[in-house]
């Protein structure tokens, strides 16, 4: 069994629109620190 999904066990588990939606936002967070990181060897990549 799932400990992250919502289930008749798990009834204060997420859905996957709410889990998609968490990774959204660390994937944006994450990408917009990497496109303002000016050192030479970043931009080097």
């Amino acid at each position: 069994m799932t400990r992250f999904l919502v289930s008749d066990a798990n009834a204060d588990g997420f859905r996957l629109e709410d889990i998609r939606h968490a990774i959204s936002n660390v994937v944006l967070h994450r990408s917009l620190k990497i496109a303002e990181d000016t050192r030479p060897e970043s931009l080097s990549v």
